[in-house]
């Protein structure tokens, strides 16, 4: 992938606002995504499939409280040297680090599409369109640009001061999320 300056330029300014938010704030997006997960449990009939999370880097929300005294059953990805990503079902404590030095259940089976009902993902920034802005490597986009795994709805989970009110520049592999969930809940992709 060709390096986009414009948005290095945006992921520098947002990881600098966003290193700027304080355990409370982070504490309040936990909670709401717990209550979006219980919600969306009870609204669709997928009890059996994993929801994909992922492992909290640089201040990300720390989304590994819903494994805690929790029956959900979830799953983290991993990344491969190759580029691609794979989810597997977080079953055990003990991870491994990924190619990225990520901890992730790589030792787990890989996951298909149909076995997962919604993905958690981090995001340093978002726009209004729901155009995620990731740390550049495209691993989410690549995934999600492939065969069934875009029919799952992609949340983001960011705070709000990370939100722009500016549309992000878009390169053809990008695929916008379905919504994302702050320190006010969650908001669809209209």
């Amino acid at each position: 992938m060709i390096k986009n300056h414009k948005k290095e330029e945006i992921r520098k300014e947002f990881k600098k606002l966003r290193s700027q938010i304080d355990s409370d704030t982070h504490e309040l997006i936990s909670i709401k995504v717990k209550a979006f997960i219980e919600d969306f449990l009870l609204t669709t009939n997928i009890s059996k499939k994993y929801i994909g999370i992922y492992w909290p880097l640089f201040n990300e929300v720390d989304l590994r409280i819903l494994k805690v005294n929790s029956k959900l059953s979830l799953a983290l990805p991993s990344s491969n040297k190759d580029g691609t990503m794979n989810y597997h079902p977080w079953l055990k404590e003990s991870l491994k680090k990924d190619f990225h030095g990520i901890p992730s259940p790589i030792n787990e089976r890989n996951l298909t599409c149909s076995e997962i009902s919604i993905l958690l993902l981090p995001a340093i920034a978002i726009d209004k369109q729901g155009q995620r802005l990731g740390y550049g490597g495209g691993y989410y986009d690549r995934l999600r640009g492939q065969k069934g795994w875009n029919d799952i709805p992609a949340i983001a989970v960011l705070p709000k001061l990370c939100i722009s009110q500016i549309a992000f520049p878009q390169e053809s592999w990008d695929v916008p999320v379905n919504g994302w969930i702050t320190e006010e809940g969650f908001t669809k992709v209209k």
